[in-house]
């Protein structure tokens, strides 16, 4: 199955932050009604202190009509 998305890429680095935002499909081949893909959203927050870094946040997906399709926290 091929999957090509339109994402939104926004990387902050005075606040150390990361986001992905997945808005739509360019193009697939897939069988499946387009309003049952779900589209991820990620936001990161680097956190801790040099040598010792990570990354934190959220990471959702949704339906076209907003609802949920999984939700995570990272930590």
């Amino acid at each position: 199955m091929k999957l090509e998305v339109n994402c939104q890429e926004y990387i902050l680095k005075v606040m150390k932050s990361y986001q992905l935002v997945e808005t739509g499909i360019i193009e697939t081949k897939s069988k499946t009604d387009s309003n049952s893909f779900c589209f991820i959203k990620i936001q990161l927050f680097e956190k801790g202190k040099l040598g010792n870094k990570r990354l934190e946040g959220n990471f959702t997906a949704s339906l076209k009509n907003d609802s949920i399709c999984t939700k995570e926290r990272y930590h």
